[in-house]
């Protein structure tokens, strides 16, 4: 299984489609290592055009919609 910089669960939308759509053209061509780095490497240039991602804050969401008690 491939691995990301940060996990998928963590991820939007926006960054999920970017990490994919670079890894499964590369993996047509390379190995999944490979593969793995040039997403990755897309995942930081997308980075570095909006910002770094808050990941204790998305956890910390995640977690919290996850947990959520419904009256």
């Amino acid at each position: 299984m491939p691995k990301p910089l940060i996990p998928f669960e963590l991820m939007t939308r926006k960054e999920k489609e970017i990490w994919w759509r670079i890894f499964n053209v590369s993996a047509l061509v390379f190995s999944s290592s490979i593969a793995t780095r040039e997403a990755n490497a897309a995942l930081r240039k997308h980075w570095r055009r909006v910002g770094k991602p808050d990941l204790k804050n998305r956890a910390k969401k995640r977690w919290i919609i996850q947990n959520e008690v419904n009256p």
